[in-house]
């Protein structure tokens, strides 16, 4: 009797300690990745204590509470607790519409949802991931579309299909390629050498040499022997070609072409873009109107689509349509808009403030510079004070001294001189770089955690190190 009493004891303490794991780890998250020198990697929560040891050869990215890691050569899921999920396999794909494809170690594919459950059997030789409620798998040899619940939507006839985007997907039977709608009918035919999805309202399509963009009425836009990649650049605008390149178009036609320009400056602001021709700066507007030609030394798009040109120490404001508000002279030296629609312009010593319907126009004199606008003030610099005055033009407070709130998250120099590569602060830490390690400080100068490679599971402190890219992947 007295060791049952001892049995049941331990595992009651057992039971507790689990118990007690469970409510401490609830109100954790995976936050950081630790490597170690036999190149496996660790799990750190966001009070820096353990998640799970060093067992993984690479984790992934965290994305909505669950990443991928490999672990002995397989891939496995991590949820944001510290849990892995059940399941080893050689392929998991981004989790879709709640479900993931996955790929067993017998090379069979199924669909697993995000607690790990297998919810579509393992039956097919190699699959897609759902969109819009179906699938592309393949079995025997052809591809097909199934639902969530498994069912077969669209028989397996293809030799090649793609997942469904804006509607449509993209399938080929017999080299030739084509476009297919939910029910398995083809409004374009098999037409095409091939394809792409769908994205942005228009698709990439190939014959021959030439690439056609088309849209969902099967019109061709744009037509070219080199790559075209869309890209949006605002308002249902879209580069063809690297980011700042033309041409420029919308879901039905042409608006800005490469004779047009050198260069654009992304983003559409107020349905305006700037570009450049010959190092002259021009705007265009989404209709494809040329706003303003490409005549001066820069163009700046102000608030309620006014755009501020310059052409030497000349400057002008014009509005969205290229008309001139402010005649181009060389005494304006500044020109802002406030959000009421209101323009502010410095001419010599003189401050103009123009209503927005440009019928009045109120006068501050002895005005050195117009320091900023900001929540309808208009900050300046007035006989060598600095003070802050209304829409009107009247004095209401003296300009406010201090930090912007964006400075307070900069690094402070005094503090981390003494480190190498530098990072800005995400959640009160910097990342930073001594001697061959990886270091976290607060921003009192204090190490928090140090290793040979640490990084969070989101990648932020990456991004704040000023490098840019799709560094974290599924």
């Amino acid at each position: 009797m007295r060791n049952l009493i001892i049995l049941i004891t331990l595992s009651l303490l057992a039971l507790l300690c689990v118990y007690m794991d469970e409510a401490s780890r609830a109100n954790k998250k995976v936050m950081y990745v630790l490597s170690h020198d036999n190149g496996k990697e660790s799990l750190l929560f966001d009070d820096f204590s353990e998640a799970l040891p060093p067992v993984f050869d690479k984790v992934f990215t965290m994305q909505e509470g669950l990443m991928r890691a490999m672990k002995n050569g397989y891939s496995v899921i991590v949820t944001d607790k510290g849990k892995i999920l059940p399941g080893e396999y050689l392929r998991i794909k981004e989790f879709k519409e709640d479900l993931s494809s996955v790929k067993s170690k017998d090379s069979k594919c199924g669909f697993i949802d995000r607690s790990g459950k297998v919810v579509i059997p393992f039956e097919y030789e190699d699959a897609g991931n759902f969109s819009e409620g179906f699938a592309p798998v393949k079995k025997e040899g052809k591809w097909g579309y199934i639902s969530r619940s498994g069912e077969m939507k669209i028989p397996f006839e293809f030799d090649e299909a793609s997942d469904f985007s804006e509607e449509y997907a993209v399938v080929s039977k017999n080299g030739e390629a084509g476009f297919i709608d939910k029910n398995g009918v083809s409004p374009t035919g098999f037409v095409f050498d091939s394809g792409e999805p769908f994205r942005f309202g228009v698709a990439v399509v190939k014959n021959g040499d030439e690439n056609h963009l088309i849209n969902k009425k099967w019109k061709t836009i744009y037509v070219s022997k080199s790559s075209i990649s869309p890209f949006p650049v605002g308002e249902n605008v879209l580069s063809l070609r690297a980011f700042v390149l033309p041409p420029l178009v919308n879901n039905d036609k042409v608006i800005l072409r490469e004779s047009d320009a050198d260069r654009v400056y992304p983003k559409f602001e107020n349905s305006l873009l700037v570009f450049e021709k010959n190092r002259k700066f021009g705007a265009v507007n989404t209709n494809g109107n040329i706003v303003a030609p490409a005549n001066f030394d820069s163009v700046i798009i102000l608030k309620h689509g006014y755009l501020l040109v310059r052409e030497g120490s000349k400057k002008g404001l014009m509005n969205k349509i290229g008309e001139y508000i402010l005649e181009i002279k060389p005494e304006y030296y500044d020109i802002r808009v406030l959000d009421s629609g209101k323009i502010v312009a410095l001419e010599g010593d003189t401050l103009k403030i123009i209503s927005d319907d440009l019928k009045t126009e109120t006068v501050v004199s002895d005005i050195n510079m117009i320091l900023g606008v900001r929540d309808g003030k208009i900050i300046v610099q007035k006989a060598g004070k600095k003070v802050v005055l209304d829409e009107n033009g009247a004095i209401s407070v003296e300009a406010p001294v201090g930090k912007d709130p964006v400075e307070e998250e900069k690094d402070n120099p005094s503090k981390i001189s003494v480190y190498g590569r530098t990072c800005g602060f995400v959640d009160g830490l910097a990342r930073v770089e001594q001697s061959g390690n990886i270091l976290y400080i607060d921003k009192s100068g204090n190490i928090v955690l140090r290793g040979k490679w640490l990084r969070r599971v989101d990648w932020k402190d990456v991004y704040a190190c000023g490098r840019r890219g799709d560094f974290g992947y599924w």
